[in-house]
């Protein structure tokens, strides 16, 4: 069963592993101020390796506040 858990996690979904978009909503159902969301996912986005430019950072940044309001309660 581990095996299966682990080789799960790293299956591809939208071309993200699936253990980074488990840790995607649980940042996010959890009840936090987004604005530090916000900070720690930009400081994660600039230590990717593809050079992401800061525009990107922000389109990112973005696209994640609008899924998170899709998929939030509120």
């Amino acid at each position: 069963m581990d095996d299966f858990l682990k080789a799960s996690r790293r299956r591809l979904i939208a071309g993200i592993a699936a253990e980074h978009w488990v840790q995607f909503f649980k940042i996010y159902s959890e009840p936090k101020d987004p604005s530090k969301i916000d900070n720690w996912l930009g400081v994660r986005l600039g230590r990717m390796p593809s050079g992401i430019t800061e525009e990107d950072a922000r389109r990112v940044l973005a696209l994640l506040r609008e899924l998170a309001g899709i998929i939030s309660d509120d």
